[in-house]
């Protein structure tokens, strides 16, 4: 039996590599947009997360500057990001940010966290943050999940998705 499940293990990744799936990859699981407890934010459109992802809105309609976290290259996270929001490749936005910066629009690239923990930790502890979290269960912490065009991760069009 242990042969059994070992040998559906093997061709199960040998499958998911013919085909072009990496590990790790999480399809049609939804993620959330994350902000601080004490951003009164609950609902942004879609447009306006682009114009908050893309640096093209610097501050919070009640006045703190926006913190913009970045997941790291090659993540999921990432992948929505650059397929929903900035419809470029990878190395396409890094000439984005840079072309930014260049032109004094930004003073710094966005900072780039590694997990979901390291997302939710920061923008935990500063109000102004926003990131993109994958949901895999309820978030326990000090942040909250906003609307997307009134829609919330889980319920029918909500947008934010690895499909």
């Amino acid at each position: 039996m242990r042969c059994n499940i070992l040998k559906l293990a093997i061709l199960l990744g040998a499958l998911f590599q013919v085909l072009g799936v990496e590990s790790g990859e999480t399809y049609g699981v939804d993620f959330g947009v994350v902000v601080n407890k004490a951003n009164p934010v609950e609902d942004l459109s879609l447009k306006e997360v682009e114009k908050i992802f893309k640096a093209e809105k610097l501050f919070w309609d009640h006045g703190k500057k926006i913190v913009l976290l970045l997941p790291e290259a090659g993540s999921p996270e990432k992948k929505v990001l650059l397929g929903l929001v900035y419809k470029v490749s990878d190395e396409e936005l890094k000439q984005f940010w840079l072309t930014k910066i260049f032109r004094n629009e930004i003073p710094l690239a966005p900072k780039v966290l590694s997990s979901n923990t390291a997302v939710i930790k920061f923008v935990e502890k500063v109000e102004g943050a926003i990131g993109l979290v994958r949901l895999n269960g309820p978030i326990e912490n000090d942040v909250k999940i906003i609307r997307i065009n009134g829609k919330l991760p889980g319920e029918p069009g909500y947008e934010v998705r690895l499909e």
